[in-house]
């Protein structure tokens, strides 16, 4: 009797441990997708990956994925959210800018016309009530990224690829 319980917890816990192991095992690997040459043939393994590693090294930055350069906007942004007619919180923000490579110092000497368009649209996304409530969930973050986007390209142009919002904090009052 004394010996059945520790053999039995120590089969159960070999069970356990042998069922956690298939269940987190590691997902088999894909194979990688054949291709083929003008006639439709398919063709070595070999073949494909140097095809591939060509196609990677002529591809443009932004086919390629290529992030770009990065501009850091100076100064954070300050953003009343007004309720009841009286300041109920401020909003801090950090905003960087992805840019093509050759759109640093455009959009640089920019910056004040820069900072001018995003303050609206924050102010505007303010009113909304996108700053109320949970203000970092994905729908909210998307659509002020995206509003922030247009306005920046407005002000610079297509060389402004994306608007990066580095830091987000919300001081009620």
């Amino acid at each position: 009797m004394n010996i059945l319980l520790p053999a039995a917890l120590s089969i159960v816990g070999l069970l356990g441990g042998a069922g956690a192991g298939w269940y987190m095992r590691p997902a088999p690997p894909i194979p990688p997708e054949p291709c083929f040459d003008e006639t439709g043939a398919e063709l070595a393994a070999e073949v494909c990956a140097a095809r591939r590693e060509t196609e990677a090294l002529t591809k443009t930055p932004t086919e390629a994925g290529d992030s770009g350069a990065f501009v850091k906007l100076d100064r954070q942004f300050i953003v009343p959210v007004v309720s009841e007619d009286r300041v109920a919180s401020m909003m801090v923000l950090t905003i960087n800018l992805e840019v093509e490579p050759r759109g640093v110092e455009p959009v640089l000497a920019l910056e004040p016309k820069l900072r001018d368009a995003l303050l609206r649209a924050m102010f505007d996304h303010a009113y909304t009530g996108g700053f109320s409530g949970d203000f970092t969930a994905e729908p909210v973050m998307r659509e002020l990224r995206g509003n922030l986007l247009l306005a920046a390209r407005r002000v610079a142009g297509a060389d402004v690829r994306n608007v990066l919002v580095a830091d987000i904090i919300r001081q009620d009052q």
